[in-house]
């Protein structure tokens, strides 16, 4: 190459560098790209749904590529701008991602449109495993950007307690931050709303689909093993009378437990009737029943000798051992109260995964009534009647109890919720340790406190007095405080208040009428919580006069 020809072809490469690598003036620089992740490391719990967002010009597609590092899942997904924000959003359940035959059920695309979802690698049986994976995202511009998205073991932030007044209808996630509070103690008949916060459980837990509430609850539910079944029958109509109960494990769909020829009386671990819906055995029946017996297929019947009858309200409840089915699956029950031409209630049990743990698939929950003494043993709490709801937005989920009837006795009662997940749950690797929350609600008597002056007595101080107090009623709780003096110049005044968020309220009246420094007392009620909002008939709130010196 002649000096000329060398002098040119540096001039050219000069020239290019300065180019691409933005030497010089601003004019030189490169443009932005076309596509952008909005994070260099996105961060995410292993089977929780989390969001990858890029940006893009607006209203183009892209096509984004995510693969682990071991090459055990490979998915490529296209998305179109379709909100023409100048971004795409995905959504990713990790947890179903994988596992699903068509991948697109486990990608969503948040104001936007998925126009294609292909995985190249094998269905998976459990879900994505902690760990790395790449992400690629690409236009039809030929622009590129990478990040990548960590997913970690599960874990539970934090458990706290709420309430809220007891006539409120609590129906979905936003009626509980609506109308709820955090607070520790729990007034007995309001809710009771236990809090689990950073707690994601909205790809795994089906509100409908309880284990703990089935039927029949089988513990463990691993297909196969040597497992205690223990079934909650609720009676509609009353029997004078219990001669026989019929537990039909066939129930139409020709499933039932195995080894049914090794049942007998010596497999029945309890027997009896729960008269309070506490779940919890209040009288026993173990003494009347007679004998037991398989009388078909998967058919169970307990015969009893007719001295003990059930009401309307109680529930008949059965402990018993039996081998699980091999198959994992729901399997129909149905069960017979004496000879009723049809079954008095039909349910289902779990088997497999969708069993493991109260809540189905690992996740567990417990709550109980702490012992008041060191001699008692700690009562555990039925779940047939709680309330679940998921807010995955905020990861939170909440469990909520109507403490209507729950409380015992005149003194504060404690009740502990754990949350946790069982080494069952395919979210737990070998060697991890499982995550586990708990929190204590206090249930308490319903009371006010009315304060006085230092005197310890309520005079009027002016036109306007205002009487002030404390409840232990959830905030929210409307109150109906009456002023009166029933001796010489008599008179009754009402004024209807709210509970305030600290629990305070207060009450201002009219005294324009009554002469300064008159003495009267004030009674404190409450809405009946039976009747309709709005309603009339009040009921007594207990209320303590308590010296504000």
């Amino acid at each position: 190459m002649n000096a000329a020809r060398t002098a040119a072809a540096l001039l050219a490469l000069l020239v290019l560098a300065t180019a691409t690598t933005g030497i010089g003036s601003g004019a030189g620089l490169a443009p932005d790209p076309d596509v952008a992740f909005s994070s260099n490391v996105f961060v995410a719990e292993r089977g929780a749904s989390t969001t990858i967002t890029a940006a893009v010009p607006t209203g183009s597609s892209a096509t984004a590529v995510i693969k682990s590092t071991d090459g055990s899942y490979r998915t490529r997904v296209g998305v179109r701008d379709a909100d023409r924000d100048g971004r795409v959003v995905l959504r990713l359940d990790t947890y179903a991602a994988g596992r699903t035959t068509f991948e697109r059920e486990a990608w969503d695309a948040v104001g936007d449109v998925l126009t294609d979802v292909e995985r190249v690698t094998p269905q998976r049986d459990s879900p994505l495993h902690a760990g790395t994976y790449r992400l690629h995202a690409s236009t039809p511009g030929g622009d590129v950007d990478r990040a990548l998205l960590r997913l970690v073991p599960p874990t539970f932030d934090d458990a706290r307690v709420r309430t809220a007044p007891g006539r409120l209808r609590l129906t979905d996630r936003s009626s509980i931050a609506d109308a709820s509070v955090t607070s520790s103690a729990v007034a007995s008949g309001d809710w009771a709303i236990f809090e689990f916060v950073g707690v994601d459980v909205s790809s795994y837990f089906d509100p409908g689909e309880v284990p703990a509430s089935n039927l029949v609850a089988a513990s463990p539910s691993t297909p196969g093993a040597v497992s205690v079944h223990t079934v909650t029958v609720p009676v509609k109509r009353a029997e004078p009378s219990l001669r026989q109960v019929t537990v039909d494990y066939d129930a139409d769909d020709g499933n039932a437990p195995l080894d049914l020829d090794e049942f007998d009386q010596g497999s029945v671990l309890r027997v009896g009737v729960d008269t309070d819906d506490d779940g919890l055995v209040e009288r026993s029946l173990e003494r009347n029943l007679e004998r037991v017996s398989v009388t078909g297929v998967g058919r169970l019947q307990f015969q009893f000798d007719g001295r003990q009858g059930v009401a309307a309200g109680d529930t008949l409840v059965a402990a018993y051992v039996l081998t699980n089915p091999t198959a994992h699956a729901s399997d129909a029950v149905a069960v017979t109260v004496n000879d009723a031409l049809t079954p008095t209630v039909r349910g289902s049990v779990r088997y497999g995964l969708a069993g493991q743990g109260a809540l189905g698939t690992g996740l567990d929950l417990h709550v109980v009534r702490l012992p008041d003494g060191p001699d008692e043993e700690p009562a555990p709490v039925s779940l047939d009647h709680a309330r679940f709801f998921v807010d995955g937005d905020t990861d939170r989920f909440y469990v909520a109890f109507d403490t209507t009837g729950m409380k015992r006795g005149a003194d504060e009662e404690q009740y502990r919720a754990t949350l946790s997940l069982t080494p069952a749950s395919p979210l737990v690797a070998p060697d991890d340790h499982p995550p586990e929350v708990s929190t204590t609600a206090r249930l308490v008597d319903r009371t006010a406190t009315v304060l006085t002056d230092p005197g310890g007595t309520l005079r009027v101080s002016d036109g306007r007095t205002a009487v002030e107090g404390t409840s232990t009623l959830a905030p929210g709780s409307r109150l109906v405080v009456v002023a009166s003096r029933t001796t010489r110049q008599p008179f009754v005044k009402t004024r209807v208040v709210e509970v305030g968020p600290a629990g305070d309220w207060d009450a201002s009246f009219d005294f324009s009428d009554v002469a300064t420094g008159t003495e009267f007392e004030v009674a404190v009620f409450e809405w009946d919580r039976n009747a309709p909002w709005g309603g009339r008939r009040l009921t007594h709130v207990d209320a303590r006069v308590v010296s504000d010196g």
